[in-house]
């Protein structure tokens, strides 16, 4: 299904939907504090009014009756359940119906909605994330986990987005981690943690069809369905496609992005303490792309349009053990294989990981938690001229073990949780990642809570055993020859945080995460050395990573949510950031200055009219990228929805409105993407639910 609405036609419909809009809330407000004004004194509006005063906050959170701002579920913080409003960490969730309403298709632009995110597109399949700063193509200090299946690559570091497909009506939340996770999760959880987190299949009983197109989302499909077994094994099925269109560019490059995916899950609920969850994905996909690199002939440097063929699969095994209220175990194992081949590099990884985890209370007022993984990833490569590894194939390896203590200082009032991660590594070695939280509430609307971390990012195969060449003037045989260390250490990281929440009202909610955090042992490039003779008449200038750069940061990211009447929910976010990075590499050392934007503003107004129709418009700011000569720019987005009976639904989405096009990021990895700018894009999508 494809639609074809010229952009100014759908700004118009924007214009007078927002007029609408805005007239309408502002009616629907006065009535609601008119009704409000009239209620009797003894009673308040929301789930709150009708809690007992002798019930205890662990009463309210068990019962999920607190503050809904305070009683969101979580489960990244500490790897067990709890709620944001008793979680010492900067966390922010991006629920389903979050997702439903702003229209996004994958996951990275759902991304967007969270703050102190740096969420920017570089071509059509290719995105630079990050959690504050350091943000690039292979941003390498975010830990990216579906289902509890790191995504994170071994060979660059960082996530290959065009991968991660999932099914976006699946998706059940997005907790998003500001802030080091390593204690709970690991090396590379340096700057935060995204945990994505689907739904189980007992929640997706039934047929889903959702078909739909425009001009940059050109067409998408999904199929799922879901059933029980006579044995009462729940299960789905799952299958989807899309084709995307390019970015703008004025070389006119053909980056466009196709994928097929499939893939089913089981749930089993064996006994009433033992549930088994069996789940895998297989997908296939191509996307375009421009890309420069060197070669040893002339003119020793060239630019082509090539392709990038993914094909991958998974399978996951995860069972859970309840023994009582306090104790239980988990047990989680998986294999990953992708591969990923172009012309100047190709690779085949295949990654067996298997996870374990105890829970318990060994005495009063402490719940401890305790576990480990072991994880090998082995790879096969095809290098070039212009990028190898040496050696070609290599495995990877993680051992870890952690333990952590939560342990109330006074009951209801304060805890404090202290934790550490001891790992082993192929390259990193041995390290030692603790963290201790302190947590605060001084009633069941408030929390104030304060966290110190160590962190560490461990070298990739890409920084053990690189070899690049890269020309340093076209025409010219001369070039800056690369090369990984294995001697190179792992980057490191103190951060101190403080973070406080609030919900005055139950309408009313705002939260503030401030940090300073201090790295140590930043990768950079170390000295040139003498130039090299080939015989051909190459010339090489060679020069190592070396941990030759350290850097401190801080900011602050603030949300605020406002239900001004029941039709009409506000939610806002400013993301203040600064980095000052120096060291014996000025150009990395700039590079990381001037990658990440200092500020980012991101608003949303989500109204219902009546009982059938959504509207909803997301207004963004984002700050230049002074390193990269990227501009700031504002963006709006807008999406209409009607529900045109029980099982069926359409929408209207607008994205990128306010311009013809924009650019928010330009590759500077040696051998660059060529970075296309984002265009404005209108879509329909029809949804059959049964």
């Amino acid at each position: 299904m494809k639609v074809r609405m010229h952009p100014r036609q759908f700004a118009a419909v924007v214009s007078l939907t927002v007029a609408l809009h805005l007239a309408v809330a502002a009616v629907s407000t006065a009535g609601a504090q008119e009704a409000a004004s009239g209620e009797a004194a003894g009673t308040t509006g929301g789930i709150a009014g009708n809690l007992n005063p002798d019930m205890n906050l662990d009463d309210l959170v068990r019962q999920d009756v607190v503050v809904p701002a305070m009683s969101t579920l979580v489960t990244t913080v500490d790897r067990r359940e709890s709620t944001v409003g008793r979680s010492p960490a900067a966390i922010f969730v991006i629920t389903q119906e979050m997702i439903k309403r702003t229209g996004v298709r994958d996951i990275p632009e759902a991304l967007r909605m969270a703050p102190g995110l740096d969420v920017a597109r570089i071509d059509a399949s290719t995105w630079a994330i990050s959690a504050r700063g350091f943000n690039n193509r292979f941003a390498n200090k975010l830990l990216v986990q579906i289902d509890g299946r790191v995504v994170y690559n071994a060979t660059f570091g960082g996530v290959y987005w065009s991968m991660q497909d999932v099914v976006l009506p699946d998706v059940e939340r997005i907790e998003v981690i500001r802030g080091p996770g390593t204690t709970a999760w690991g090396s590379n959880a340096v700057n935060g943690v995204i945990n994505i987190i689907t739904k189980k299949s007992s929640d997706t009983q039934g047929a889903l069809v959702q078909s739909g197109g425009g001009d940059q989302q050109r067409d998408f499909n999904t199929v799922r369905y879901g059933g029980t077994t006579a044995a009462g094994v729940t299960w789905r099925v799952f299958g989807q496609q899309f084709d995307r269109n390019r970015g703008w560019s004025d070389s006119g490059i053909g980056d466009a992005w196709h994928m097929q995916h499939g893939g089913f899950r089981l749930d089993y609920q064996v006994t009433e303490e033992d549930t088994f969850t069996l789940q895998g994905d297989i997908f296939n996909g191509y996307a375009g792309e421009r890309i420069n690199f060197a070669i040893p002939t002339a003119p020793f440097n060239t630019t082509i349009n090539d392709r990038t063929h993914f094909p991958g699969g998974n399978v996951l095994l995860h069972y859970n053990k309840v023994i009582d209220s306090e104790t239980g175990w988990q047990f989680l194992s998986y294999f990953d294989r992708f591969q990923q081949n172009t012309t100047a590099f190709a690779q085949t990884r295949n990654t067996y990981n298997i996870d374990f985890q105890y829970q318990f209370s060994p005495a009063e007022f402490h719940q401890c938690i305790a576990g480990g993984f072991y994880r090998r990833s082995q790879d096969f490569t095809r290098g070039s001229f212009s990028a190898s590894l040496v050696p070609a194939a290599f495995a990877t390896q993680w051992a870890s073990v952690f333990a952590q203590d939560t342990m109330a200082l006074e009951v209801d009032r304060s805890y404090l949780t202290l934790g550490v991660r001891l790992e082993q590594n192929t390259f990193g070695h041995f390290q030692v990642e603790p963290t201790a939280r302190l947590l605060y509430l001084p009633s069941e609307r408030q929390s104030l809570w304060f966290a110190v971390s160590r962190a560490v990012r461990n070298p990739t195969r890409v920084d053990a055993d690189i070899v690049s060449n890269t020309n340093l003037a076209s025409g010219v045989p001369l070039f800056l020859t690369i090369s990984g260390d294995r001697n190179i250490e792992p980057e490191n990281l103190i951060a101190y945080e403080v973070g406080y929440r609030a919900a005055p009202t139950d309408e009313f909610s705002w939260d503030i995460a401030t940090f300073i955090n201090d790295y140590h042992k930043l990768e950079g490039v170390g000295p040139i050395g003498a130039p090299i003779v080939d015989p051909s008449g190459l010339v090489f200038f060679p020069a190592s990573l070396a941990n030759n750069l350290r850097a401190i940061s801080y900011g602050a990211e603030v949300t605020a949510t406002y239900q001004l009447s029941e039709e009409w929910r506000l939610f806002g976010s400013y993301s203040l950031f600064e980095i000052h990075a120096s060291g014996a590499d000025p150009v990395t050392a700039n590079s990381i200055n001037g990658s990440s934007p200092n500020n980012q503003v991101y608003l949303r107004s989500s109204w219902d009219v009546g009982s059938n129709v959504q509207i909803d418009m997301i207004g963004r700011y984002v700050d230049r990228l002074s390193a990269l000569d990227v501009p700031r720019y504002i963006e709006m987005d807008c999406r209409i929805g009607w529900q045109a009976g029980k099982y069926f639904e359409l929408s209207l989405v607008g994205q990128n409105l306010l311009n013809n096009h924009h650019l928010e990021f330009v590759d500077f990895i040696e051998g660059g993407l060529q970075s296309t700018q984002v265009r404005r894009g209108v879509y329909a999508m029809a949804s059959w639910t049964r």
